[in-house]
């Protein structure tokens, strides 16, 4: 597959690679990748079906982020710097969790200095081991809770799509700095 990713910096200096969150891509750190240049080689991709990156119709999950992250660390980033020099992986959001799950990884844990998790989200338990066995609810239990969940989704639905309930929840999540807005 064809990925996306940009570089910044001097090689002979630490590695740094930027992993962005579910729905962002590289651009997500434009900010911060000059900043970063200035002490570290900077490295930031576009995970599979985001950004740039090719959108390839398969089941995504975690180990196909974590696999991505991986084989960019060994292809990209050590093959370029034949002293395999320590590497910082840092992740937003769901980049996070793919940091730390990559991180962790024998094939490169040995090459990985630190993991930075930036408002990380995600699952954190051992994606390999088994689910656990649930028993089956009582078919009343589950009718009223299943009623209970339809009217609760549907209220929530009809405050949620008011233009200023959106406004509102957008200015609170994404606080306009008339310095860095583009």
């Amino acid at each position: 597959h064809s990925i996306n990713y940009l570089e910044m910096g001097d090689p002979s200096k630490p590695a740094i690679l930027l992993v962005h969150g579910f729905g962002a891509s590289t651009y997500h750190f434009r900010h911060n990748i000059p900043i970063l240049a200035r002490k570290y080689h900077v490295y930031a991709l576009d995970l599979l079906g985001f950004g740039w990156s090719d959108k390839p119709i398969m089941d995504y999950d975690a180990s196909v982020w974590r696999d991505q992250v991986v084989d960019f660390v060994k292809q990209v980033i050590l093959k370029e710097d034949a002293s395999n020099k320590p590497i910082t992986i840092a992740g937003n959001s769901l980049g996070g969790y793919t940091a730390m799950y990559s991180a962790s990884d024998d094939r490169i844990k040995e090459f990985v200095k630190g993991c930075v998790l930036l408002n990380a989200a995600g699952r954190f338990r051992d994606p390999e081991s088994e689910a656990k066995e649930t028993s089956t609810p009582n078919p009343i239990i589950q009718f009223i809770s299943s009623a209970i969940q339809r009217i609760v989704i549907a209220a929530s639905f009809i405050y949620t799509k008011q233009p200023a309930r959106i406004e509102q929840v957008l200015r609170n999540v994404y606080p306009v700095n008339s310095a860095n807005v583009d």
